[in-house]
């Protein structure tokens, strides 16, 4: 049983509201706001500076996992620049001021197995209702 099926829903229902936001393909993809402020996060033992992304960009797209995290109202960050364009974005801020992995993260939140998380964070597919059956499968959280 996950921790916070509604938050899974949620995520699902942004999909579903903004199809063309989704892709699973990419953790999150996109770009920082053109006057982002670099902070300073620890990764391990590095320290990295990174920016916020923003989420509401026009052609910021998410897979279900970076889609949790942005409905947990968790930060996502880059090491890129607005001039580089839209790219793949793979981590976020968690609690403790450190970069992990959107998938990490995500996981954490919904209390999956790195097995469940692994499944269902790289399962490929286009079709959000083909997708709702096998989040249902994993996860045990129904959808209307």
């Amino acid at each position: 049983m996950i921790k916070d099926p509604e938050l899974l829903r949620m995520a699902v229902k942004a999909i579903e509201a903004e199809p063309e936001r989704w892709n699973q393909e990419f953790w999150a993809k996109g770009a920082p706001p053109e006057d982002a402020d670099l902070i300073s996060v620890r990764m391990g033992s590095l320290r990295l500076n990174m920016r916020s992304l923003d989420t509401e960009r026009c052609g910021t797209t998410m897979c279900l996992a970076g889609h949790v995290v942005n409905q947990a109202g968790i930060p996502m960050l880059t090491t890129l620049t607005a001039e580089d364009g839209n790219r793949s974005i793979a981590h976020c801020l968690d609690e403790n001021g450190s970069a992990r992995p959107i998938s990490h993260v995500a996981g954490d939140l919904l209390g999956l197995t790195p097995k469940e998380r692994s499944y269902l964070f790289g399962f490929m597919t286009d079709n959000i209702e083909e997708f709702k059956k096998v989040i249902t499968q994993v996860t045990g959280v129904r959808f209307e």
